[in-house]
């Protein structure tokens, strides 16, 4: 009799559970769409309508040839430079030419990548976090993926044309490290040959090297460093029980690493357009660094003191989420996913670091333009702290308390500066929109204007009047 009330308690128990559950489902949808239509209403104030920044070079040196029909991919190759991106450069000037250089629709599309991955990841976050008892960190997790993937602080990569290059780039990263996750699990039961193992990590390999070489040259250090180490954290906890088959994915992701770091600097040594990094105090590295972690969340128009107040923060939670993934052999196979999305995020902006500190100053490393990888560190945070939260439901309770104060303490600080972020773009985008109603105003009557005075275009003077010549020739972009 007892038996059978206790399984009675139990099956409500379940019922309720899933019922809690579908509606947290429900609620997350529905903030997405809300947030996803506030961002593209966002957007649409304070896009850009006119090129700026390297759109003024790209359309000076390849508009000819894609208004001709003579572009390919070997036509991006041949621009080299540590940022090389053949692939998404044909996409972007696919795109350019069919919309007569307007770039309006460049910045549409990103948009609508961006909610894409919004979809993506809130689906697969809910998808692994399905067997999960605890509704609030479901429901936190799932609000913080919205969030990051719709940070205000990427504002430059979501106004200006460069939006759709970006969240291109954006969703491919995210989707390798998807793939790469399922596939790792798939392998986790050490029972598949060596020969389809041997396939499957080749084959992953490759396509690693590929989008690292095609898609973002300067992204492929941060891109393939992360492949390697998750490698090697998921051989590591294998070697074991699955003996030399777990070094498989090892030693192809070195030869992945190598093959690509090699393509990578050969076409580095051909461009044209490659920067020398110069050097910087220690220090200076890591203030910007600090400052880099920071930035993620807060808006740039605030004091020192938030940015090294909010990284403070944002690495206790990193460092309480590491130690928690590296304790404890389970959770290492099931959180490889925000575990690489955490380190790309890392190594990102020690690169950005690297590259930028010593030219331009420790503060260079909180600008826009990196926000799109640093979402990267910031949703690996998230998830780490929300999906241990959900397995050490069954722990002890003085260990729920202190993980789950840490982890509260974390995320608040998250949604509050993100917060804050949204608010001051809403009372910025009039006047972004403004400035580039104000620069198509001027390349209406360029020659009225110095090449000082073209500053506001921030690129060569030359570059500017050459492709605003190519435009009014061919009645492109405004002048049609």
């Amino acid at each position: 009799m007892s038996a059978s009330i206790e399984t009675t308690e139990n099956s409500l128990d379940n019922q309720s559970a899933a019922k809690r559950r579908m509606i947290t489902y429900l609620l997350l949808m529905l903030f997405l769409m809300a947030y996803s239509a506030m961002f593209t209403f966002y957007t649409a104030i304070a896009r850009s309508t006119v090129p700026i920044m390297d759109f003024w070079r790209w359309i000076y040196k390849f508009g000819s040839s894609c208004l001709n029909g003579s572009m390919s991919l070997t036509t991006f190759l041949q621009d080299g430079g540590e940022h090389s991106q053949a692939l998404n450069m044909y996409i972007i000037f696919s795109v350019l030419k069919r919309h007569h250089f307007n770039v309006q629709p460049l910045v549409y599309y990103g948009c609508a990548v961006i909610s894409c991955q919004g979809m993506l990841l809130l689906v697969y976050f809910l998808q692994r976090c399905k067997n999960d008892r605890n509704s609030v960190y479901l429901l936190t997790g799932g609000i913080l993926t919205v969030m990051i993937v719709f940070n205000y602080n990427a504002w430059e990569m979501v106004t200006e044309p460069f939006s759709l290059m970006a969240e291109i780039r954006t969703l491919i990263f995210f989707l390798l490290f998807i793939f790469t996750d399922r596939l790792f699990i798939r392998f986790n039961d050490g029972e598949k040959s060596k020969r389809e193992m041997i396939l499957c990590f080749a084959v992953l390999g490759s396509i690693y090297c590929a989008v690292g070489l095609l898609i973002s040259g300067g992204h492929s250090i941060a891109l393939l460093l992360t492949y390697f180490l998750a490698n090697l954290v998921w051989s590591l906890d294998n070697r074991k029980r699955m003996g030399a088959r777990a070094l498989i994915p090892l030693l192809l992701s070195t030869v992945a690493v190598f093959a690509t770091a090699l393509i990578y600097f050969l076409n580095l040594k051909a461009g044209d357009q490659t920067v020398s990094a110069k050097a910087a105090k220690l220090w200076d590295y890591a203030r910007g660094f600090i400052i880099g972690i920071g930035s993620a969340v807060v808006h740039q128009g605030q004091q020192a003191a938030f940015f090294i107040g909010a990284a403070v923060v944002l690495l206790v939670g990193i460092g309480l989420s590491l130690i928690v993934f590296f304790m404890n052999a389970e959770l290492r196979r099931k959180l490889l996913f925000p575990f690489m999305c955490l380190i790309f995020g890392g190594i990102s902006i020690a690169v950005i670091c690297y590259g930028r500190v010593g030219s331009f100053g420790a503060n260079y490393t909180a600008s826009s333009r990196y926000t799109v990888e640093k979402n990267f560190g910031l949703l690996g945070l998230a998830w780490l702290l929300c999906e241990v939260g959900g397995h050490i439901h069954a722990e002890k309770m003085l260990k729920r308390i202190v993980f789950g104060t840490f982890a509260a303490a974390v995320c608040c600080t998250m949604v509050y500066f993100l917060v804050l972020s949204a608010t001051e773009e809403w009372k910025m985008a009039p006047y972004r929109g403004a400035y580039y109603t104000q620069l198509a105003n001027m390349m209406r009557n360029i020659d009225a204007y110095t090449d000082d005075q073209l500053g506001s275009f921030q690129s060569d003077a030359a570059y500017v009047r050459g492709a605003i010549r190519f435009l009014v020739e061919n009645h492109l972009s405004i002048f049609r």
